[in-house]
C-alpha cells in the first residue's frame, strides 16, 4: 500500500506533464517525429502557407502559448482584447491549443478562428497531439512550414518548427538545414517551436543534449535573430552564442508575449 501510494502520485505528474515519459506509451501520439514531418510537408504542398506583406518595416507579433483550452471559451476573451486593441502583423499560436480531446480541438478551432481578429499561425504542443496528431493536423493544418513576412522594403523569414516530443526528428532537422540556406536573404530570420530550447528549474521536458548543442551552434552559423518557444510555463529571455532566446509564459495563466520588430528585436512579456 505505501508503494501504491507513492506511485499514484507520481504517475499523475507523469501524466500532466508527458513530453519524455513512455509510460505505458498512454501520453504519447502514435505518431513518431518523422511521420509527422512528411504530413506536414503534404500540407504544405496542398495548401501552401500565406506570406504576409505590410506597408512598413516596423511591425509586431503577439506570441500566445500553452493555452490549454478545454471547457472554458471565455478564457481567452482577455487575449482577443489585446489583440484587437494592439492591432498586431500576425498572432503565432506556439503550441498547446488544447488539451487532447477531440471536442476541445473542434472549440479551439472555432473560438480561434473566429475570435483572433489577425492573420495567425499555428504551432503543435505536445498536448496537441496526445490521443490522435490527425485531429491537430485536420483542424489546424501543418506544423512544419516557412513564411515570408514582406515588411517594407525589408523581408524577414519565419520558420515554424514542430517540437511537440522535444525532438525536430533527423528529418525535420535536414529540412531546417535547408531553410537555413536562405536566411542571408532576409533581414530577420525568426524560429517558433513550442518546447523551449532553454532549460528551466521546472520544465517539462528538453531535447537530448547532443541535439540541442547541434541546434545552438547552427542557429549561431546562420545568425538566427531569435527562437521564440513556450512549453515550460516560464517568462524567459536569454542569449546564447548570439542567438536570442525568448519564452512566453502560459496563456492558460492570462500571459503572452510581444515581440516587436524592426532592424533590431524587441521581447516583452505582459499580461491579459
Amino acid at each position: 500500500m505505501a508503494i501504491l501510494k507513492i506511485m499514484l502520485p507520481a504517475l499523475g505528474l507523469i501524466w500532466l506533464t508527458g513530453c519524455n515519459f513512455n509510460l505505458l506509451k498512454f501520453a504519447y501520439t502514435d505518431y513518431d517525429v518523422n511521420a509527422r514531418f512528411h504530413d506536414s510537408m503534404a500540407l504544405n504542398e496542398a495548401d501552401p502557407p500565406k506570406d504576409l506583406t505590410l506597408t512598413t518595416e516596423n511591425y509586431t507579433l503577439l506570441v500566445a502559448s500553452d493555452l490549454h483550452l478545454s471547457d472554458n471559451e471565455k478564457a481567452m476573451d482577455g487575449f482577443f482584447a489585446q489583440v484587437a486593441a494592439q492591432k498586431p502583423a500576425a498572432v503565432i499560436y506556439n503550441g498547446d491549443l488544447y488539451n487532447g480531446r477531440e471536442e476541445f480541438a473542434n472549440m479551439a478551432q472555432r473560438l480561434l478562428e473566429e475570435k483572433t481578429g489577425a492573420p495567425h499561425y499555428y504551432v503543435a504542443g505536445n498536448h496537441d497531439q496526445y490521443f490522435g496528431w490527425p485531429v491537430f493536423m485536420e483542424r489546424f493544418g501543418s506544423s512544419t512550414y516557412t513564411f515570408v513576412i514582406n515588411a517594407g522594403a525589408a523581408q524577414d523569414l519565419v520558420i515554424i518548427l514542430e517540437s511537440g516530443s522535444s525532438t525536430l526528428g533527423k528529418e525535420q532537422l535536414a529540412w531546417l538545414k535547408e531553410q537555413l540556406k536562405k536566411r542571408e536573404n532576409y533581414r530577420h530570420c525568426l524560429i517558433f517551436t513550442h518546447s523551449n530550447l532553454v532549460i528551466h528549474s521546472f520544465n517539462f521536458g528538453t531535447y537530448p543534449e547532443d541535439e540541442l548543442h547541434e541546434l545552438y551552434a547552427l542557429f549561431h552559423e546562420y545568425k538566427v535573430s531569435a527562437v521564440i518557444s513556450g512549453h515550460s510555463h516560464v517568462s524567459d529571455s536569454k542569449e546564447i552564442l548570439d542567438v536570442h532566446y525568448f519564452n512566453t509564459a502560459a496563456a492558460k495563466n492570462k500571459h503572452y508575449g510581444i515581440l516587436t520588430v524592426n532592424n533590431e528585436l524587441d521581447f516583452k512579456p505582459a499580461d491579459f
